[in-house]
């Protein structure tokens, strides 16, 4: 079985569909797959591209004009007599137009102009990488007409699509027309693809538009300047070797081949391709580096450089939410421990557009790309501006400022700071933005957590334009001066579920938490009309919120996609070991076979999921999950034996029955020894076993933390037993492998060299 699962080396391929300087072009179209007769509609397309210009800062004015006439399909003067009408002027009305530019901020100031210009005659959708996911969802209905579909119908109103770059990869669509903004060969390549997708027009038309001035020279700014900044000189060049202004060019896929082939015979094609930023070698030794996660090395090479390129930085994340204010740094941590950030609302920005955002720098701020670039410099610009909220390692929610935001951080502030729409990044937006954290909670973790205060109410109830939030707001106020602080969660979620008014997703949670150990939170124990938190410990059914109309984004499990962080063990509700390991076991084995492994491969990880936790039956281990005194720990009182424990327990405390340092998976490692179907497997496969029980929380990789558990404690000497499929299982605390006479260190190098840290790490 183990010569079954060794892997071939990787090989990694660019696919483009413009070659560059690699001469080998390992896939060809055979004749049998141009006959085939959808590709070979789709191949002799015809995509007439018309060479156009703007005049400086008549960007938008130009591009709107340009789709509009696509829609028309005239001349928009009858009056207007010309020798050459433009493509846009000539070609047949189409219903479905794209307008592709390289920044979200042109985007913008494009889908605005047309929203005014055109009225209600034709509907007009800006789509951009720079938008929340809940609302990416619920724009995606709109988006439906530009799907390629063989049979789609006519949409019952022209509609004009105003995109970025997230258009030019992993997109389906289907154009009728395209005026785009001068890219790099290799992007407009990606553009053109998705005109005229299906071949089914067979003659299409576009305009490529680029600014009429000069490159600018050095220290000057003009049209030109956010194009440079992004591509280089590429796109410059791009534009000179397609033609003059008005130079027809077809970028047909069978048209356009030879064109390409003679830039690429005279070595041409490199200065036309988008810059690629040549990342460091990947040397072993840093592999090894970051494999090595107990003790993690005291230096590492930073993962962002290899991720990212050495010019370009992560960027940051940020969530909206309405009862936010980080003055008030406790009431902040409680709402977002009852509720956590996620990724579901959050748009992800670089982190100089969210520095000059926060400092209220709006010059800049929206001119941001779907794709890497470099950062604007704004000299002299070290203001503080407003605060946000930053998780620090303590699972603590503090204030900061914009010049202390790090690559990758996510950052959550007030609704009203305004610079998110339900189009995306708009930073020069001033109204409140929509919170979606009640909603993105349910979706990402099945969790209920309604968070009750004037500020989320009305924000909930002015994104659907209904009533005014203040009679409810009273309703609730007066709910809880009947509770005189001393209020029963489920006598308060009863009592909402009548009150009317309430935002619509907040009703449906409500309702759907019904028996599911709810809890109460206030904002401040002093003053109860802050506001409160109603959260449910235990998971809400997968399909509550699906009348809202969103896609399901979660998991299967219900749960967050971690699997060591300080609440882990808690799930609020107490779960029995053995069950706990069935379904891991069961888990496992699903993951397994959906990830392509063969059928041994498949029982070793299920096997191993079964055997994850045995550790925890450790006497002193139960005694914290049960949250009972240390004294306790050998008492008939710690029955059954628990793998999850509620939340408050005795484990949050700093004292602990368990001693410090205290690993349950070292000790599970131990106890699958024991196992007849571990302990029946030959050397490799036992090592696999033991080495993913003993590394499922990251430590062991390749050391455990040292225990501070005496041998000479009586403890660490009694027989700990398990029951399981009719097996009696018993070690001691000490045959748990954390001495370096054990074989553990060993065991972690024979099945690096065996798997290599890549696959190691993946299985």
């Amino acid at each position: 079985m183990a010569e079954k699962q060794r892997l071939a080396p990787f090989v990694v391929t660019r696919l483009s569909a413009t070659p560059d300087e690699i001469p080998d072009q390992p896939f060809r179209l055979s004749g049998e797959d141009r006959a085939h007769s959808e590709l070979r509609l789709r191949l002799a397309a015809c995509k007439l591209a018309e060479m156009g210009t703007w005049n400086d800062g008549k960007a938008a004015e130009t591009f709107c004009k340009t789709a509009l006439q696509f829609i028309e399909g005239k001349t928009t003067s009858k009056t207007r007599k010309r020798k050459k009408k433009h493509l846009a002027e000539v070609s047949p009305p189409v219903s479905r137009v794209a307008v592709v530019v390289n920044h979200v901020g042109l985007a913008r100031e494009i889908f605005e102009k047309l929203q005014k210009e055109a009225g209600e005659k034709v509907e007009t959708v800006l789509l951009t990488g720079r938008i929340r996911p809940l609302d990416r969802d619920r724009l995606m209905e709109k988006v439906k007409p530009f799907l390629a579909a063989p049979n789609r119908s006519e949409p019952e109103h022209p509609i004009i699509l105003v995109a970025t770059q997230t258009v030019e990869a992993g997109a389906d669509l289907d154009f009728d027309a395209l005026v785009t903004e001068i890219a790099p060969l290799d992007s407009l390549r990606q553009r053109f693809g998705r005109l005229d997708r299906l071949g089914k027009r067979g003659n299409s038309h576009a305009v490529i538009l680029q600014p009429s001035g000069k490159k600018p020279k050095r220290g000057d700014r003009n049209d030109w300047t956010p194009i440079f900044r992004l591509y280089g000189d590429t796109a410059h060049e791009t534009g000179k070797w397609l033609g003059k202004p008005g130079t027809v060019v077809d970028f047909g896929i069978d048209a356009f081949a030879p064109k390409l082939q003679e830039a690429t015979n005279d070595q041409k094609i490199e200065k036309l391709l988008a810059p690629r930023t040549r990342a460091p070698v990947l040397l072993p030794s840093y592999v090894e580096l970051w494999a090595t996660t107990s003790p993690p090395p005291t230096a590492t090479p930073e993962p962002a450089l290899f991720l990212h390129g050495p010019k370009n930085q992560p960027d940051v994340q940020i969530v909206w939410r309405a009862d936010i204010d980080p003055s008030r740094e406790d009431e902040a941590t409680r709402t977002l421990q009852c509720c956590p950030p996620s990724s579901l609302e959050a748009v992800s920005v670089p982190i100089w557009a969210a520095r000059r955002w926060l400092q209220l720098v709006e010059k800049d701020a929206d001119v941001v790309a779907d794709v890497p670039e470099a950062e604007i410099e704004v000299r002299g610009q070290t203001a503080e501006g407003r605060f946000c909220l930053r998780r620090n390692d303590d699972a603590v929610w503090s204030k900061t400022c914009a010049r202390n935001l790090r690559p990758s951080d996510t950052i959550v502030v007030p609704c009203a700071y305004g610079g998110c729409d339900r189009w995306g990044w708009n930073p020069g937006v001033k109204g409140k933005v929509a919170d979606l954290g009640v909603e993105a909670h349910y979706r990402q973790r099945a969790r209920g957590a309604v968070r009750i205060t004037h500020e989320t109410l009305k924000n909930a109830l002015d994104q659907n334009d209904t009533a005014d939030s203040a009679e409810t707001w009273r309703d609730i106020q007066g709910l809880i001066e009947e509770s005189g602080g001393a209020a029963d969660a489920e006598t308060m979620r009863t009592s909402l579920e009548i009150i009317g008014g309430l935002p619509n997703t907040w009703q449906v949670l409500l309702q759907a938490m019904k028996g599911r150990s709810v809890e109460v939170e206030f904002y401040d124990d002093d003053d109860h009309t802050h506001g409160f938190v109603l959260y449910a410990k235990r998971a809400l059914d997968d399909d509550v919120l699906q009348q809202l109309g969103a896609e399901e984004t979660k998991d299967d499990s219900g749960n967050d996609a971690v699997t060591e962080r300080e609440d882990s063990w808690a799930t609020g509700v107490r779960v029995g070991l053995i069950q706990h390991l069935g379904h891991v076991e069961e888990k496992s084995r699903h993951f397994a076979e959906r990830a392509g492994l063969d059928e041994d491969m498949t029982d070793l990880l299920a096997l191993a999921g079964k055997m994850h936790d045995l550790g925890k039956a450790d006497p002193r281990f139960q005694a914290d999950l049960y949250g009972t005194s240390a004294l306790l720990a050998q008492s008939d009182l710690l029955s059954p034996l628990l793998a999850k424990s509620v939340r408050g327990g005795e484990r949050t405390r700093s004292q602990r029955a368990a001693p410090t340092n205290f690993r349950h998976e070292a000790l599970s490692v131990a106890f699958a020894r024991q196992y007849p179907a571990v302990a029946e497997l030959n050397e490799e496969e036992r090592d696999l076993v033991l080495w993913l029980v003993g590394t499922h929380h990251g430590y062991g990789r390749p050391f455990f933390p040292p225990c501070e558990d005496s041998e000479a404690d009586a403890t660490s000497q009694e027989d700990i037993c398990v029951e399981m499929d009719g097996q009696t299982l018993k070690v001691k605390a000490c045959d748990a492998p954390l001495r370096l006479d054990q074989g553990w260190f060993e065991r972690a190098a024979r099945l690096v060299r065996r798997y290599g840290p890549w696959e190691l790490a993946r299985l």
